[in-house]
């Protein structure tokens, strides 16, 4: 059987496992869709990631290995303790159906850990649907829970599909060049080479994408309060502080709208835009500068052509993105006037650089 990418671990570039077919296969006894989808990676990154490129989703196998699942006490006390960092992908389809289903997994998300905040929102679950709650996922609980949360994508389809509104750029031109690679270097995933909307730091999957602003506020909060170093937060990382400026200083955004990929878009417009897009598109600024300026709002961009990040040293960041291939882009969009037609650069994925 085929199986979707959103039954497979998706971590953030920086963490992704080396996965090996063998180990895949082998597992869950699946078959995976090939398609040649980055010759520049190494033979094994490149074969493990094409089987990746997955064209079907067939529910009947989702929890085929390792049944039942019940809580891993090493997660018991501190579950990002060093050490103890599973991927284990049975878990996180777990994790991503209870939240899919309703069931926030507000300070951990889906980490492939089977702790409290796991087991907890499991029994919850098993007791709203008159299944014992034990807080172990057995047959019967997994395939209830697969049914709930399959039953739910109508309904969160419907919330973003009620939001029509999409706030106007406020740049002088499309910067789609641009802000893919700004997503290349700040959420790059195997699966989303350009950016991931639904993706925090340290490569938690969260459903932003179906979330308010408010909502995602509250989760960033959660999480720094639980330990996290950063908030940033979807395609473009956004922490806290920005996004609360950004609520105050673009019309038609509140703390009500939905957190989509067309509104994160918008937003990463206007930082581009108070980071000096249009007066670099009108010849104002050099493009030299516009990057320096750039590197100021992304950390994972070059700050010149040394490709040092503006905030080396922090403990926290480095650039990710080639200076070059900044710069090809950069005089791209310029020269067509911000038109937006796709720079032969911006087609790059970040792991060939």
């Amino acid at each position: 059987m085929t199986i979707l990418t959103r039954d497979l671990d998706k971590g953030h570039a920086s963490m992704m496992p080396d996965w090996t077919v063998a180990g895949l296969t082998s597992n869950a006894g699946l078959s995976f869709t090939t398609s040649a989808v980055n010759p520049a990676l190494p033979d094994r990154q490149s074969h493990a990631v094409s089987q990746l490129m997955i064209t079907e989703y067939m529910e009947a196998a989702r929890y085929s290995a390792n049944l039942p699942l019940q809580k891993d006490e090493r997660y018991t006390d501190d579950p990002s303790a060093d050490g103890h960092q599973s991927n284990n992908m049975t878990v996180r389809q777990m994790q991503q159906d209870l939240v899919d289903a309703g069931y926030s997994l507000d300070e951990y998300g889906v980490d492939g850990k089977f702790g409290d905040e796991t087991e907890a929102a499991l029994m919850k679950f098993q007791e709203d649907h008159g299944l014992p709650p034990t807080g172990i996922a057995d047959q019967a609980t997994l395939e209830k829970l697969s049914e709930v949360s399959l039953s739910r994508e109508p309904e969160r389809a419907e919330r973003v599909a009620n939001q029509s509104f999409i706030p106007e750029t406020s740049l002088n031109g499309d910067a789609s060049d641009i802000r893919d690679l700004i997503g290349r270097g700040e959420s790059a995933t195997r699966e989303n080479p350009t950016g991931d909307y639904n993706i925090a730091y340290g490569g938690v999957k969260v459903d932003f994408t179906s979330m308010t602003i408010r909502e995602v506020r509250e989760w960033q909060d959660r999480y720094v309060a639980d330990g996290s170093a950063s908030s940033a937060a979807g395609k473009y990382q956004i922490i806290r502080k920005t996004l609360d400026g950004l609520v105050d200083s673009v019309d038609g955004i509140d703390y009500d709208t939905v957190f989509t990929p067309e509104v994160q878009d918008r937003l990463a417009d206007e930082l581009l835009r108070q980071r000096g897009y249009n007066r670099f598109i009108d010849g104002d600024i050099t493009e030299m500068e516009f990057m320096e300026n750039l590197s100021q709002e992304w950390a994972s961009l070059p700050k010149n052509m040394g490709g040092e990040s503006y905030y080396k040293g922090d403990g926290l960041n480095a650039a990710h993105i080639n200076p070059t291939q900044m710069l090809a882009t950069l005089r791209f969009v310029r020269d067509n006037g911000g038109e937006g037609a796709t720079s032969p650069e911006t087609t790059r994925s970040i792991f060939t650089v």
